[in-house]
């Protein structure tokens, strides 16, 4: 993963593009659909989608769980297991700004050495320890179809460009069974990588990882609207299918008592 990581170009994959007027495009000499620039761990994967005009299916976790592209058919609730999902990832895009990037969800693999150590200590935003199901990323699987295969996956590296890379996972299915799915992850240690809130955060926030998040969440707006905004509806949707996911209960619950306080002073700096 690390490898992954250090040699894909900048991607994207939890963020949304509500505001966004940008279109991706492929362009140069030749042109078409065989000059995008696949990056991961199956890239094979990817150049057949578009070699052989086949549609695919996308997993989607964050802003596309409850806000789907245009030419996505077909939703089916799926789950990804031994993944972690964190708003870990800086927005500077989307929900956030350059100088002052929002938070948005990634995955990442469980037994990533990040991973470990914030559940060790309780910096995920979750308590310490691992409850029951904090490895298995409830969300969406989006059909597209072969003819608009090309430009939806140009669309979403737009939508999904600030530190993210692609590659192909397992998704299980309501049955038992599992379907191959496009995924988009921004993994430690790309340009916009945020990770857990900082000693001197969690400090400030009396303590409490899921509060520090919460604060930095509160206080971030982007050209897609309010940070607080993107983690509300991301929250509903996992409500809204009887899901309980650990680490973004954590933060809402913290949004919601700080919601409630006496608003504090704030400078900007």
């Amino acid at each position: 993963w690390r490898a992954m990581a250090a040699s894909a170009t900048a991607k994207g994959g939890g963020g949304d593009r509500d505001g966004a007027d940008e279109r991706a495009r492929t362009s140069g000499e030749g042109g078409g659909a065989g000059e995008l620039d696949f990056v991961g761990i199956d890239d094979e994967e990817a150049r057949e989608i578009l070699a052989h005009h086949t549609g695919f299916l996308v997993f989607g976790y964050g802003s596309l769980v409850w806000k789907a592209e245009p030419d996505f058919e077909a939703p089916e609730p799926g789950v990804l297991h031994g993944w972690a999902r964190r708003l870990w990832q800086g927005s500077p895009d989307h929900r956030g700004t350059d100088e002052h990037p929002g938070r948005v969800v990634t995955v990442v693999p469980a037994d990533d050495a990040t991973i470990r150590a914030a559940e060790g200590s309780g910096g995920s935003g979750d308590s310490a320890g691992t409850p029951e199901g904090l490895h298995d990323v409830h969300g969406t699987l989006w059909q597209v179809p072969p003819h608009r295969a090309a430009d939806v996956l140009a669309d979403l590296d737009v939508r999904e460009k600030a530190g993210y890379v692609r590659t192909f996972v397992d998704v299980e299915v309501a049955g038992g069974g599992s379907k191959r799915a496009l995924l988009f992850t921004a993994l430690p240690g790309n340009d916009h990588w945020m990770g857990p809130p900082s000693p001197g955060e969690v400090a400030a926030a009396g303590g409490d990882a899921a509060a520090a998040i919460a604060r930095h969440v509160l206080d971030s707006v982007g050209p897609s609207g309010p940070n607080e905004e993107y983690v509300s509806e991301l929250v509903a949707a996992m409500r809204a299918r009887g899901v309980v996911d650990h680490h973004l209960e954590a933060v809402a619950s913290a949004m919601d008592r700080l919601r409630a306080a006496p608003r504090r002073e704030t400078t900007s700096s």
